[in-house]
């Protein structure tokens, strides 16, 4: 609800003239940098009306411009107060600025130290996540084999290989590329409305038009200066079409690829078909496995999210007495992983179901294939044609074997392959062999991959404070352990600081957003101007809001992301309890939600637009007629 107070001032009908001559005035304050000596520049502004309104009215006589001049006065000394108020106001909160973002960044740095895994968690991190991944030599070549027959589907080379083909056919013909990181700042500087950062972009572009176009991601999206969206994909059309047409003459070999919606691990979301219908029998025994242990109802998290070959954590919740290991040092033997060879017992009977159905099988490469419609024809297989997608595309060891035809028998040394007019290259397979660290004892791969989960399991924890909760802090509503002990020089829970920090963040990001756009609100409706700030002032609100919305990033890459997949994992107790539950500190979620955030922005912008307003009305009450 509006606060302005009455005025004799008609915001909605200020005269046209009196917008331009201050909108010129306040080009000629800004220019010149100056906010001293006030009077005399109001009084240059009042000669300006007089001289435009004699300019106006010259047919009418002296007495005439003179009425005029006294009915548009107040109107002029009322835009002149409002732009020295406006920054008055914005030059009185540097200093807020400067100690909002030092101790937010303070604060953040405080929870990162808190948060800083033990040397043993570094230790695990170094010696288990980044080694090569302990498989038996079964599986090893297994999925040695698939890879050897990858396929990249049409979805994936229209995604990256074919784009990346294009892009370098133009930049080949003296195209220009978009400098990194303009794609992640353009619409933080639109937004902004930082003049001199949007200037030396758009200059970089053939017209001030395509720089707009850039900034607004109506094009240019494809990282080229000169090359609009729609000759790029015309361009992208037309590589797809020669691409088709290796495939159909043969030169290429087609491939198809099952891809189950929940794969095993992430190197079996894309699994390669012989003649769209024949899978690996090992391969679907995988598959079957992991649909077993899914309808057993055991837990499923997977920590080594980059790990192409690692297996998920299978954890048997049975062995899971929460309630026991309340208030006590959680063990490594209580986290209750799913022992490998009950896992294994669990594989070998998936392997006898397939045999029982007699499916058609087939001998390619030395492996077993069997016939996949035959496997979801029969009765009592586990998977459906709905836990997969069916794609075709090319194979990938058949694309790299006509590269490298093409480079021994048609091309100089040294000369690049084309197809058509796009240079090609190879394709890279989904895993290399050093990803894997074959294990000839079946035993032995699975002492090592239970020893590297429970320590992966453990460093997480290690990472997250510790697993016991005192009595006192479980009264308050911490149940889980998670997150317990306080920063450096803080008396609440990390949990706490978190909360009140991704607070503190918001609710800045909201205030500065606000006041933004309340200048720019009144820029527009009272100046007609693009700018009403001293040159000092001008990036201070936007660099503001920038700096926050980093550390917002970090806070959400680093804090919120993690809370998130505790949550969903389960190793959150989601308590509501105040004051430390999770669900009274987050009642609006981890992350600052930057939809939540221009809401509130804009629900909150007219209070600061009210406040400059009275502001230059009391201004004026305070100063007379003359500034």
């Amino acid at each position: 609800m509006s606060t302005l107070k009455s005025s004799s001032i008609d915001l909605k009908n200020i005269s046209p003239m009196v917008k331009k001559t201050v909108k010129e005035w306040v080009k000629e304050v800004l220019a010149a940098n100056r906010s001293e000596f006030r009077r005399d520049s109001v009084k240059s502004l009042y000669k300006r009306l007089n001289e435009a309104l004699a300019k106006e009215y010259s047919d009418k006589g002296l007495e005439y411009v003179k009425e005029k001049f006294d009915e548009l006065k107040p109107q002029v000394h009322f835009l002149a107060s409002l732009f020295y108020c406006i920054n008055d106001d914005l030059r009185n909160r540097q200093r807020e600025m400067q100690l909002e973002v030092d101790w937010l960044t303070e604060r953040l740095k405080r929870l990162l130290m808190a948060l800083q895994a033990s040397s043993l968690a570094q230790a695990v991190d170094t010696t288990f996540a980044r080694e090569a991944y302990p498989l038996s030599e079964e599986m090893a070549d297994l999925l040695l084999s698939l890879n050897e027959r990858t396929v990249r589907t049409w979805d994936e080379m229209l995604e990256s290989e074919l784009p990346a083909m294009v892009r370098e056919y133009f930049l080949l013909q003296g195209n220009r590329a978009i400098p990194w990181g303009w794609d992640l700042m353009r619409q933080i500087l639109v937004n902004s409305g930082e003049e001199s950062k949007i200037a030396a972009i758009c200059s970089k572009f053939e017209s001030p038009e395509d720089g707009d176009d850039f900034l607004h991601g109506r094009d240019f999206n494809y990282g080229l200066l000169d090359v609009r969206d729609e000759e790029f994909e015309t361009a992208l059309e037309s590589l797809l079409e020669e691409v088709r047409s290796l495939v159909n003459s043969g030169a290429v070999e087609a491939g198809w690829a099952l891809c189950p919606k929940d794969p095993p691990n992430l190197f079996m979301s894309s699994i390669p078909l012989i003649e769209g219908n024949w899978i690996d029998k090992k391969a679907l025994a995988v598959l079957e496995w992991y649909q077993t242990i899914l309808k057993m109802g055991y837990e499923i998290i997977r920590p080594e999210e980059e790990n192409p070959v690692a297996w998920p954590i299978v954890l048997d919740k049975r062995t899971q007495d929460e309630e026991a290991v309340q208030g006590v040092i959680v063990k490594v033997e209580d986290f209750g992983i799913l022992n490998k060879d009950e896992q294994y017992a669990i594989f070998i009977e998936a392997e006898e179901r397939i045999n029982s159905l007699g499916l058609q099988e087939r001998i390619i490469d030395g492996r077993v294939y069997v016939c996949l419609a035959d496997y979801f024809d029969s009765t009592g297989h586990l998977l459906c044609n709905e836990d997969f997608e069916m794609k075709d595309g090319i194979m990938i060891n058949s694309w790299n074997r006509w590269i490298k035809e093409r480079e021994s028998g048609e091309c100089e040394s040294g000369d690049r392959v084309y197809i058509g007019k796009f240079p090609a290259s190879e394709m890279s397979c989904a895993i290399n062999i050093c990803d894997i660290q074959g294990i000839p004892s079946l035993e032995e791969a699975f002492e090592l991959q239970e020893m590297r989960e429970k320590c992966i399991v453990l460093s997480s924890k290690l990472k997250i404070s510790s697993s016991s909760v005192p009595f006192d802090l479980r009264e308050k509503g911490i149940e889980d352990g998670i997150y317990i002990y306080p920063c450096f020089g803080d008396d609440e829970p990390i949990r706490a600081s978190l909360a009140r920090w991704r607070d503190d963040a918001f609710n800045g990001l909201v205030r500065y957003f606000a006041l933004y756009m309340a200048t720019l609100t009144l820029s527009v409706n009272l100046f007609e101007a693009g700018d009403i700030l001293f040159k000092d002032l001008e990036n201070k609100v936007s660099l503001t809001i920038s700096k926050i919305l980093t550390l917002s990033s970090y806070y959400d890459d680093t804090f919120a992301d993690l809370l998130d997949k505790f949550k969903t994992v389960k190793k959150l107790t989601w308590s509501d309890a105040s004051p430390y539950g999770w669900a009274a500190l987050f009642p609006k979620g981890f992350s600052v939600d930057l939809g939540a955030l221009q809401k509130a922005a804009e629900a909150s912008y007219m209070t600061y637009y009210d406040i400059y307003i009275n502001m230059a009305h009391d201004s004026l009450w305070a100063t007379g007629s003359d500034l």
